[in-house]
């Protein structure tokens, strides 16, 4: 199944068209927060290996560190991305209207920017890191073009899709980017933004993926 998901977006891929749920004001977001997916409409980009991906931004050391870790993330899982991707960091949220993070596919090149706060605590940073693999899987997730030969996606995560009024948490694509991120992580006990238990949690990224997620993972959370 490795190779198969490989075989279906080598080359260029079509984003799918979602909506645009960025309030207007950028509201006081407590942390942790969700994320949201700005300014997405249909567009085309190259396809490639996670490690091969051209990061742009304006990184220290520690957060090209950060962001180079959540791409090798991806390559172990054979999950492609787009051949270029800005990464960006603002701790004060302004960039994202106060959410925890935004990803932006219609940007040259596509930008995943994380909004968590830096306050440099250990699980601070661990909120980041979940956040910017939760950004990068909407980046992947629109890698998806219109579906065709691929799995029904809100079959394997539920939620409402290409529905502008569903809270965003209800929508599938927000569904999508939290099993990828959760599968993603490297935690044994992973902290997610879901009410799902981690066996479903685990199901539904082999689902997604056709593979199973990365370890270290609990016992607890592989189906019998």
């Amino acid at each position: 199944m490795r190779r198969l998901n490989r075989a279906f977006f080598v080359g260029v891929a079509l984003i799918g068209a979602c909506g645009r749920p960025v309030p207007d004001a950028a509201p006081a977001v407590p942390a942790p927060a969700t994320s949201l997916v700005d300014d997405c409409a249909p567009v085309t980009f190259d396809l490639v290996d996670a490690n091969d991906v051209e990061i742009s931004g304006d990184l220290d050391q520690q957060k090209q560190a950060m962001a180079e870790w959540a791409l090798d993330r991806f390559d172990q899982a054979d999950l492609l991305l787009p051949s270029r991707i800005h990464v960006g960091f603002d701790p004060d949220r302004s960039m994202c209207g106060g959410a925890a993070g935004i990803c932006r596919p219609r940007h040259v090149p596509p930008e995943a920017l994380v909004c968590e706060p830096d306050d440099g605590f250990m699980a601070q940073q661990l909120w980041q890191r979940i956040t910017l693999l939760h950004e990068l899987a909407h980046l992947w997730h629109w890698s998806q073009g219109d579906g065709t030969g691929w799995p029904d996606l809100q079959a394997i995560v539920g939620g409402e899709t290409h529905d502008p009024t569903a809270p965003w948490a209800e929508r599938t694509e927000e569904r999508v980017a939290v099993v990828v991120s959760w599968g993603l992580l490297d935690q044994y006990r992973r902290p997610v933004r879901s009410d799902l238990a981690c066996v479903e949690l685990y199901e539904q990224f082999v689902g997604l993926t056709g593979r199973p997620p990365l370890g270290p993972v609990e016992i607890v959370c592989i189906p019998d």
